[in-house]
């Protein structure tokens, strides 16, 4: 039942499109569970609709309705009794529909699952809002973010990160929070034994005894996110501030808005530096002196979703190329790209522009997906990007 349940959480808490295979399994359980099969409808409430991050970080409210209109009309068709305690949930739910101050809402929170808790992401309703699509996590943003964690060893660990492009924070969150490996440690409210918790879980359960413990080899030594869209920085620092423990000692956080910088936030997440930046790649394509001083020294340049204009192909290559004149010691900056191919052509003529510019792509093995739940179709090509040599 705990695989069954925990596959259950992961899906709803994402706001994945729950397919046909997976009502299967949950209507075959209860099926086969007949003298339990209250008990796990309560426990699948429990997981899902009463989970405890609802009540402060909710899932979008359409979702959670069709969650349980689809689970209630299943359990209805398979002739399965339907536990008072879910009629009840889908009545608020409906109620709260029905509520003008919950449907004029455009941000909701989809959260996702690591090793050592969960990445809170608060995104806009609407894919296309204020004229970017940052606000949405996007499928190739959680690619990106699996090949980032399934190489954390080779890849990550003790590298300074910059990330174009970071949207709501995804990919970036879960470089650090993955690879952290300092959990928080606090005695919760109900006085139960010391567990690990994360940051905006501590804070929701109202814990305020909790420090960090502990150091990993394998986190990166710095974490630059980057955007240039106000409103999605406006929404990233928010996604930054609540997973990477505000005003909690160890983490001294403070916000910044510097008109000549355009740093954004500057704070620490046990060892590694982050930072969130106002960066345009046009600036960094003309090797403007605040642009490039501000990014400073960069190991790995990781990008998801910027091919897709054919007017961002130049800049974002005079990009590449001006950070990997930034070598040390004649490393080379890497780079990695995530493309989701949607238009074979666009992706093509992307490749055939940066052989112009003497730079090669080359095609990783697909990763399979461990933490991100996405759709494979259309599917996502993990891109590393060869430079040419440091003089």
């Amino acid at each position: 039942m705990d695989d069954l349940l925990q596959l259950t959480e992961k899906q709803f808490l994402s706001g994945y499109t729950l397919n046909k295979w997976f009502w299967q399994d949950i209507l075959a359980y209860m099926r086969g569970t007949i003298d339990d099969e209250l008990s796990f409808q309560n426990a699948l409430l429990k997981r899902t609709i009463h989970h405890r991050l609802m009540e402060k970080f909710p899932v979008k409210l359409p979702y959670r309705t069709m969650f349980l209109k689809t689970l209630i009309n299943k359990m209805e068709e398979s002739n399965i009794e339907v536990c008072d305690e879910i009629y009840e949930a889908y009545c608020q739910l409906l109620g709260e529909s029905g509520n003008p101050e919950f449907n004029c809402q455009d941000k909701h929170f989809r959260h996702f699952i690591l090793d050592r808790g969960y990445i809170s992401l608060r995104e806009s309703t609407s894919i296309v809002s204020e004229g970017t699509t940052g606000l949405h996590a996007w499928q190739a943003s959680m690619a990106l973010a699996e090949w980032c964690l399934q190489h954390q060893e080779t890849i990550l660990k003790n590298q300074r990160i910059l990330e174009l492009g970071s949207g709501i924070g995804l990919t970036g969150l879960a470089c650090i929070l993955g690879t952290a490996g300092h959990a928080l440690k606090g005695n919760n409210p109900g006085n139960k034994a010391i567990k690990e918790i994360q940051p905006h879980e501590a804070r929701l359960l109202g814990d305020q005894n909790f420090q960090l413990s502990g150091s990993s080899v394998c986190s990166p030594l710095a974490y630059t996110f980057s955007d240039c869209h106000p409103s999605v920085l406006q929404l990233l620092c928010g996604n930054v501030r609540q997973n990477l423990m505000e005003d909690i000692e160890g983490s001294q956080l403070y916000l910044e808005n510097l008109v000549n910088g355009g740093t954004f936030l500057d704070t620490s997440y046990g060892r590694t530096k982050v930072r969130v930046v106002n960066l345009l790649w046009q600036d960094l394509e003309a090797g403007a002196k605040e642009a490039v001083e501000m990014v400073g020294q960069v190991d790995i340049v990781i990008a998801a979703d910027v091919v897709y204009d054919h007017s961002l192909f130049k800049p974002l290559i005079g990009s590449l190329k001006t950070l990997a004149t930034k070598c040390e010691n004649g490393i080379l900056t890497k780079v990695v790209l995530a493309c989701t191919k949607r238009n074979p052509e666009t992706l093509k003529e992307f490749m055939d522009c940066l052989t112009t510019y003497g730079l090669l792509a080359h095609e990783d093995k697909p990763v399979q997906p461990k933490y991100f739940l996405y759709d494979p179709d259309p599917s996502v090509g993990i891109y590393l990007i060869s430079m040419q040599q440091c003089e």
